[in-house]
C-alpha cells in the first residue's frame, strides 16, 4: 500500500508540474545586504548557516529550481558571513529501503549508479556551491538508495550518490582545502554520512551529519562517538543534523534511531554523554507548511523544517537561515522561500512561528580558555593541606569539576590526596582541600588541574595552580636520665623524639662546647662509640657512660630525610655524678618560607647555652668596636 501511494503521489506531482511549468531565472551576482536582517555589515560576531532540506520533488521534477536555490544560498551566502550549508537528506527520490542501512543494487528500483537523471540534476544543482568553494555537508535520507555490500558475488555496488561529483567525500575533502572558516572532517559509509567543522564568533564548531535511522552509526564504537570523543573537538560546539528525528510535534516514528540518539546525548545506560551538542536538526516529516523547535530539559535545541509538500510539490525550494550571534549566545531562525517570490524580489520570507523564532542562549562558550584555578596558601611544607578552589564563568557554570596532582617539572602523578577528587559547582564555584605528602628534588613544584566536564551551556576546559611543597618543620626533644649502677659505672639513657612529617633517619649525639658551634664528638670524651640511634615511630634512644663533670649539655641533632628539614634538641644534666637530674629540650630547625618571608629558628623552649655564648660574644665585639672608634676620634682630634 504505501508503495501504490508514493507512486499515486508521484503521478499527482508531475501532472501538476507538467501543468505548471516553473521559469527558472538565473540568480545575480554576489548580494551587499542579507536578508537575514540579523545580520550586521562587517560585525565580528554575527554568522550564518544555511539549511536545506528533502529536495527530492526537484531532482525528480524540476532541476532548475533545484539549482536557483542553490544559485540563491551562493549570492547571498557572503553577505550573511556564511560558514556552511547543510543539507538534511531525501537529495533525491528513490523509493525508501525500509531500515535504511544496507541493501543491494535491487533495492535502488534500477537506478543508474553513474548516469542517473535524478542524481544527475542534483549534483549540478550542488555543484554551484562546489565550484563557488562554498562549504556543506548532507546526510543520506530514505530517498537516497543506500549502501550495499561490497565483495565477491555482492549485488551492491555501494552508495550511488558517492558516484556523483557533488556527494563524493573524496573530491569534496580536496575542495576543503579553498574552503575558509571550515574544514572537511570526514564521512562514513561512502559518503552516507559526513561531518565539517567550521568557526565564527571565535568559536569553533563541529557539525555531525547522520543517515536515515543511522542506529550503527551511534553505537558506542561507532563513527558518531568516535568524532564526537575525539580530543581534537572536545572545546567545540556540536551540532546534530540528520534525516529523521523529530516530527511537527516533538513525536517521532523509527522504534530505535531518535532514542539512541537522544541517550547517546544525554547520557544513558552508561554512556558519557555529550554536553556540548546544543542543536540538532533534522527534515523528513511533510505536513503542509509545518516546522518545529523546542529545548530539551538538558538545554539543547531541537529544530525540524520540511515544505516538500507545498507549493504544488516546490516547496523545498525554501531555505533556512540560522544568523549566530555568538556575543549573546542566541541564533535568530529565518526563513525563505525561493519558489513563490512577490513582483521585483528573489525570496519571499515566511513569518509564521514555524519559521521565524530565535533561541535564546542556545550555545554559550567560556570567555576563558581555562577556569582559574587558586591554592592558598601557595607555599605549603608535606603533610600539611592547602584550600584549592575552581571559579569560572560566573554563577551559569554548572556541572562538575575533577581533580588532580602532578609533578610540574615531569607531569607525572603528584604524591598527594584531595579531601575529594571532584566537587559540584555552585554558583560557579567549588573547592577541596589538598595535602603533600612527599616533595620533589630539586624542583618542588606541583600542578594542580580542575577539569571541568562542560555542562548545558558551557563548552568543557581546565584551569591550574602552581603549588611549592617545602620540606616539614621538624623539632627535637631529647631528655637524658641516670640508670642504676652497673659494675661501679653510672649510666645515663637519652632519648629523642622528633615530630615532623612521618620522620625517619638517624639523630646524632655531641657534647656542647664552650664556644660557639664547638661541640664535641662524645666518643673524645671517652663515651660509647654508638653515636647515633635509628628513629622508629619517630623516636630513638642511646646509652652511655654518664659523664664526670658537675654539669654537662648534650644535643641531639636530626639531620633530615627527604620530607623534613633537620633540627637538633639540647640535654642537660646536673650533678650527674650525685645522680641528681634536671633534663630541658630545645630544637633548632631552619625553615623554608617563601622568597619574601624571614627565616626562623624554633628554640622549642629557650635558648641553649651555644646560643647564649654567641650573644655575649657579638655583645663584647660591638662594646669593643665602639671603644676603638671613640679613642681613633681623638687621637684625630688632638693632632689637628
Amino acid at each position: 500500500m504505501k508503495a501504490i501511494a508514493l507512486l499515486a503521489l508521484s503521478l499527482m506531482v508531475c501532472s501538476i508540474l507538467s501543468q505548471n511549468p516553473i521559469s527558472v531565472q538565473a540568480i545575480s551576482s554576489p548580494a551587499s545586504r542579507c536578508p537575514a536582517p540579523q545580520v550586521t555589515s562587517g560585525s565580528t560576531t554575527t554568522f550564518s548557516l544555511f539549511w536545506i532540506t528533502d529536495t527530492q520533488y526537484l531532482s525528480e521534477y524540476n532541476s532548475g529550481l533545484f539549482k536557483n536555490t542553490t544559485q540563491w544560498i551562493a549570492k547571498y551566502y557572503a553577505a550573511c558571513n556564511g560558514r556552511m550549508v547543510v543539507h538534511t537528506g531525501d537529495i533525491v527520490n528513490t523509493p525508501p529501503n525500509v531500515g535504511g542501512q544496507t541493501c543491494t543494487r535491487t533495492d535502488d528500483f534500477g537506478s543508474q549508479w553513474t548516469s542517473d537523471p535524478q542524481w544527475t540534476a542534483a549534483s549540478q544543482a550542488m555543484t554551484v556551491l562546489l565550484d563557488a568553494n562554498i562549504p556543506y555537508t548532507w546526510d543520506a535520507g530514505n530517498h537516497d538508495g543506500c549502501l550495499g555490500s561490497i565483495g565477491p558475488g555482492s549485488l551492491g555496488d555501494g552508495w550511488i550518490g558517492r558516484n556523483y561529483a557533488a556527494f563524493n567525500p573524496s573530491i569534496l575533502q580536496n575542495a576543503s582545502l579553498n574552503w575558509v572558516n571550515a574544514k572537511w572532517v570526514g564521512s562514513d559509509n561512502e559518503g552516507m554520512n559526513t561531518a565539517v567543522s567550521f568557526s565564527g564568533g571565535g568559536q569553533n564548531f563541529l557539525l555531525v551529519n547522520i543517515q536515515y535511522n543511522g542506529v550503527n552509526e551511534l553505537a558506542g564504537n561507532g563513527w558518531v562517538q568516535r568524532l564526537l570523543s575525539d580530543p581534537s573537538y572536545a572545546g567545540y560546539h556540536v551540532i546534530i543534523a540528520t534525516h529523521d528525528f523529530i516530527n511537527n510535534l516533538g513525536g517521532t516514528d523509527l522504534p530505535d534511531f531518535p532514542a539512541s540518539l537522544t541517550c547517546m546525548i544525554d547520557g544513558c545506560n552508561g554512556q558519557k554523554g555529550y554536553p556540548n551538542v546544543f542543536l540538532t536538526l533534522n527534515g523528513h516529516f511533510h505536513l503542509e507548511d509545518q516546522g518545529y523547535h523546542a529545548e530539551t530539559a538538558s538545554g539543547r535545541y531541537e529544530l525540524m523544517f520540511n515544505r516538500q509538500d507545498d507549493e504544488e510539490g516546490n516547496g523545498a525550494a525554501t531555505v533556512t537561515i540560522l544568523t549566530f550571534e555568538a556575543g549573546i549566545g542566541r541564533i535568530y531562525v529565518n526563513t525563505f522561500d525561493i519558489n513563490n517570490p512577490p513582483p521585483g524580489k528573489d525570496n519571499a520570507p515566511l513569518s509564521s512561528p514555524s519559521y521565524e523564532y530565535q533561541l535564546d542562549e542556545s550555545f554559550r562558550l567560556n570567555q576563558s580558555s581555562e577556569i582559574p584555578v587558586t591554592c592558598v596558601p601557595s607555599y605549603v611544607q608535606v603533610g600539611l593541606p592547602v584550600t584549592c578552589s575552581a571559579e569560572g564563568g560566573g554563577s551559569s557554570l554548572t556541572g562538575g569539576v575533577t581533580w588532580s596532582s602532578s609533578d610540574a617539572a615531569e607531569g607525572a602523578a603528584a604524591p598527594g590526596s584531595f579531601s575529594d577528587t571532584s566537587c559540584t559547582l555552585v554558583t560557579g564555584a567549588c573547592s577541596v582541600t589538598y595535602t603533600p605528602t612527599e616533595r620533589y628534588d630539586p624542583t618542588p613544584m606541583v600542578m594542580i588541574t580542575a577539569s571541568y566536564a562542560g555542562g548545558s551551556h558551557n563548552l568543557p576546559s581546565y584551569g591550574t595552580a602552581s603549588l611549592n611543597v617545602s620540606l616539614a618543620t621538624s623539632k627535637v626533644n631529647a631528655s637524658c636520665t641516670l640508670t642504676p649502677v652497673i659494675a661501679a659505672s653510672t649510666m645515663i639513657v637519652c632519648r629523642a623524639r622528633v615530630t615532623g612529617y612521618l620522620p625517619t633517619g638517624n639523630v646524632t649525639w655531641s657534647k656542647e662546647g664552650l664556644g660557639v658551634g664547638a661541640e664535641t664528638p662524645l666518643s673524645m670524651l671517652g663515651y660509647s662509640a654508638a653515636l647515633r640511634c635509628v628513629l622508629s615511630n619517630g623516636s630513638c634512644s642511646l646509652t652511655m657512660t654518664a659523664p664526670t663533670s658537675e654539669t654537662v649539655a648534650i644535643i641531639a641533632a636530626y639531620l633530615g630525610d627527604s620530607n623534613n628539614q633537620g633540627s637538633s634538641g639540647l640535654a642537660k644534666l646536673t650533678n650527674a655524678t650525685t645522680k641528681t637530674t634536671t633534663t630541658t629540650t630545645t630544637s633548632t630547625t631552619a625553615t623554608t618560607t617563601p622568597p619574601t618571608s624571614s627565616s626562623t629558628t624554633d628554640s622549642g623552649g629557650g635558648l641553649g647555652i651555644s646560643d647564649f655564648l654567641l650573644q655575649i660574644s657579638i655583645a663584647i665585639m660591638v662594646a669593643a668596636a665602639i671603644v676603638a672608634s671613640y679613642i681613633l676620634v681623638r687621637r684625630t682630634n688632638h693632632t689637628h
